[in-house]
Parts: structure tokens; C-alpha cells; sequence
């Protein structure tokens, strides 16, 4: 059953303790002589101990630096998509169901703020610029350099180790790579990159970070690739503050490994 605006603003009134004695009293007579309503009451009840007081608008905090790409977002095609796509959803379900005046009052701070919430994640979604997108945009692993035409593989462990890798089977891949460094006493800079990258792409940070750290240590002409790599690192991790101190190690010499893309990513996470 459907009640009259009237009435959802008594109840509203009468949850809130908000009516005079007399206009309580009388509310009260007729809760005690119509079912429904009391019903309807206790409803409404529910839904006020179920979502609580209306919801802090301040919770919904944009970045700063945000605040003029998500005006340019709300004003894209793909926001006028998702609006038209969120607005036939709305119409659809007015159409299949009444909703009381009262609870749309109630509920609509909420959806209000989890519409915004929701335009904010498909924002974010979309960008290009968060770490891990940027992540994504550079760790395509074409410019390392094939590991199958060095002399020094005789028993083929790094051709074995490099199939694996390129099959993004990276535990396979370590396991190669682990028993050629075992056996070779020469350190090889292309080896521990491929190494550092299988353990990222697996999750072992700790030991990705240490041997791109140990290639920046070992101050041999591709030394500096590690401060490319561990970037990328740090960008997975979502640790944009030191990956920002990275690049700016890059940026410093032009002679650096992708002194130019760094800078490109500088700017962007700035």
C-alpha cells in the first residue's frame, strides 16, 4: 500500500521525535488502529538504524590535484554514457517498482554519495596517470634484450629460462635463471633484470628490489637500468612517493637508461 506524502512526513516526524505531545498522540491512535502503517513504521524504522544519520559529505574527499580532471571527466563522452546508462537504470526500476516518499528521502543521500563514488572509480579506472596504470603502459618487456644468443649459455638455461619468462611462466622462469647464477661467477646485468622482473611479476618484491638494486650498485654501463626497473617496482607497488625519487635519479643525466620516458611519467605522477 501506498501512502500520501502527508503521512511519510509524519512518520519521518514521529522517528525523529520531532511532533508536538498532541500531534503524537494523535499519530499514535491511528498507528494502534491501521496494521499497515504500523508496518510501514517499523520499516522506515529499519531503514533509519540501517543506514543512520545522512552521511558526511566530507567523507567524499577528491585529491586537489584531481579536482580539474574530474570536472574534464564529468563533462567527457564517457561520462555521458555512463550518466545515460545510470538514468535508464533509474527509469527501469521506477517502472517495476513504487518507492515510498519517506524512504527515498532517507535513501537518497546515500545514493546521491554512491553515485559519486562510483563516478570517482570509473574515473580513476580510466586514468592513465595512477601508478599502477602507469605500470601497466611501460612493463611490456620488449626492450630486454634476448638472453638466447649468449655464448656463455652453453647448458641453455637462459634460452630455457627466457621461454618461460616470454610464456609469463615466471616461476619456471626463476627456476633457470637461479641455477645459471648458481653456477656462472660472473655477474651478468641482463640476467639479474630478467630475475628482478620475474620476482615482480610474482609478487616477491622484496627480492625484485634486490636485484635491481644490485645492478645499480654495480656501476657497469647498464647500471643504470636498474633505477628504470625498480620504477616500474615501485609504480606496482603503488608507492608513488619513492617512485618520484627515482625518476628524478633519471632525470637527472641525460645519459641515463629512458632518461625521455622517464621524464614522461615524472610529469604525469607531478
Amino acid at each position: 500500500m501506498s501512502f500520501s506524502e502527508e503521512i511519510y512526513i509524519k512518520i519521518e516526524q514521529y522517528l525523529a521525535n520531532e511532533m508536538t505531545e498532541k500531534d503524537r498522540l494523535s499519530f499514535e491512535k491511528e498507528i494502534a488502529n491501521d496494521a499497515i502503517l504500523a508496518e510501514e513504521i517499523e520499516i522506515n524504522k529499519q531503514l533509519q538504524q540501517d543506514f543512520g544519520e545522512t552521511p558526511s559529505w566530507v567523507s567524499l574527499q577528491v585529491d586537489k590535484d584531481e579536482t580539474k580532471e574530474l570536472e574534464s571527466f564529468f563533462e567527457s563522452d564517457e561520462a555521458a554514457i555512463l550518466q545515460q546508462v545510470m538514468l535508464e537504470a533509474q527509469e527501469a526500476y521506477k517502472d517495476e517498482k513504487e518507492v515510498p516518499v519517506f524512504s527515498l528521502r532517507k535513501i537518497a543521500p546515500y545514493a546521491i554519495a554512491a553515485s559519486i563514488a562510483l563516478f570517482i572509480g570509473v574515473f580513476s579506472l580510466t586514468r592513465k596517470d595512477t601508478a599502477e596504470g602507469l605500470y601497466a603502459n611501460y612493463s611490456g618487456w620488449k626492450e630486454l634484450p634476448s638472453l638466447t644468443s649468449r655464448a656463455v649459455d652453453e647448458n641453455k638455461l637462459l634460452t630455457q629460462g627466457e621461454v618461460y619468462f616470454l610464456d609469463k611462466q615466471y616461476v619456471e622462469a626463476l627456476k633457470k635463471f637461479e641455477s645459471y647464477t648458481t653456477l656462472e661467477k660472473n655477474y651478468v646485468p641482463v640476467v639479474s633484470l630478467y630475475k628482478g622482473i620475474s620476482y615482480m611479476e610474482i609478487g616477491a618484491y622484496p627480492k625484485a628490489m634486490k636485484e635491481f638494486d644490485t645492478l645499480i650498485n654495480s656501476k657497469l654501463l647498464d647500471s643504470s637500468k636498474g633505477y628504470w626497473y625498480k620504477t616500474l617496482l615501485l609504480l606496482k607497488q603503488g608507492n608513488k612517493k619513492k617512485a618520484i625519487q627515482v625518476l628524478h635519479i633519471i632525470t637527472s643525466n641525460s645519459d641515463n637508461y629512458n632518461y625521455f620516458e622517464a621524464q614522461k611519467i615524472l610529469k604525469e605522477l607531478q
